[in-house]
């Protein structure tokens, strides 16, 4: 599997070898292309190896969370019910609390 470093070296050799610079002040549609291409990858590494806790607003119906609380991997069912920041999950009803839902096993 390809570490985050290689991953952000090769969108950086993208980023140079189409000029940042030029890409992000034209607008033709080749420009636009690469801009979201670029983009698109960058959230893909933020997403793979970076696990930020979750706001409730990140939360959704039928996502699969760690709980880093209980240290196990629960579904939630629903949102604000009984109370606003409330979550069922497939365990509990429990309230919001920060830090404490990741998308993937938290590496303690």
């Amino acid at each position: 599997m390809l570490s985050k470093e290689e991953c952000e070296k090769a969108l950086k050799n993208i980023e140079l070898n189409y000029d940042a610079e030029y890409i992000n002040e034209c607008c033709d549609e080749f420009c636009m292309k690469m801009k979201s291409y670029i983009t698109t990858l960058e959230q893909l590494i933020h997403e793979h190896f970076d696990n930020p806790p979750l706001s409730f607003d990140d939360l959704h119906e039928g996502m699969w969370v760690w709980d880093d609380k209980h240290s196990f991997y629960d579904q939630i069912i629903s949102l604000d019910s009984p109370t606003p920041s409330s979550i069922e999950t497939e365990t509990w009803f429990t309230s919001f609390e920060e830090n404490r839902f990741y998308r993937r096993q938290k590496e303690n």
